[in-house]
């Protein structure tokens, strides 16, 4: 059983490449019940809050700042913690995600998250442009320049040791990237981005060097 609360007053319209304006935000309450006698009842209770400016920026160049915590109220076992993700799914989502791009998915697993994200979004060229009739329509590339950090109450893996080590809340995780989004309309109905980014991961100790992800939104 779950209850949830969810608020939102951002969108994004015309050549507008992200929301310039605006916030939202989720609370949720999440009781886990057991399914046979080895599983532990636990909670887990989620908040998570965007806001978009704009202000003095340019036109249709945007910041976004998302801040969320989750915790888990009892120790349970490690399938059901809490997990990073290496790559977004949805650009613009109002739900926690602990994003650490950088960092594999599932370097930092634990009973306790609080993750932010901070991406200045700007327009790099306008196309809007087709290739004759083929069910492709190109309409603009744009980029990111992006910063990941987390602090949690778990584990977090070493790609050196190939090893899980304990951390405490008092230790933050950063990272830093740049991605270029292009925005598509496949079968002359369906809008989709394609992007491609380079990260940075700022602790050298679980990872090194930087890292590249492919993938697309639709």
């Amino acid at each position: 059983p779950s209850v949830f609360v969810t608020y939102k007053d951002f969108s994004q319209s015309g050549a507008q490449i992200s929301p310039e304006s605006g916030h939202g935000g989720n609370v949720r309450y999440t009781s886990y019940l057991p399914m046979n006698n080895t599983m532990t009842t636990y909670n887990k209770y989620d908040l998570s809050y965007v806001r978009y400016f704009s202000g003095i920026l340019p036109k249709h160049h945007a910041l976004m700042w998302k801040a969320q915590w989750s915790q888990i109220d009892r120790n349970i076992t490690s399938a059901n913690f809490l997990f990073s993700q290496a790559q977004a799914t949805q650009p613009n989502s109002i739900y926690p995600t602990y994003l650490m791009r950088g960092y594999s998915s599932g370097t930092f697993q634990g009973r306790t998250f609080l993750q932010s994200s901070l991406e200045y979004r700007l327009p790099v060229t306008q196309i809007y442009s087709g290739t004759g009739t083929n069910p492709i329509y190109f309409k603009r590339i744009h980029g990111a320049f992006i910063v990941d950090g987390i602090s949690l109450d778990g584990f977090a893996y070493e790609a050196n040791s190939r090893f899980y080590r304990r951390v405490s809340q008092e230790r933050n995780f950063w990272s830093t990237g740049i991605e270029v989004k292009l925005d598509t309309t496949i079968g002359y109905h369906f809008p989709m981005t394609l992007y491609t980014g380079i990260y940075y991961p700022i602790d050298q100790s679980l990872t090194s060097g930087a890292n590249f992800a492919l993938g697309l939104f639709l």
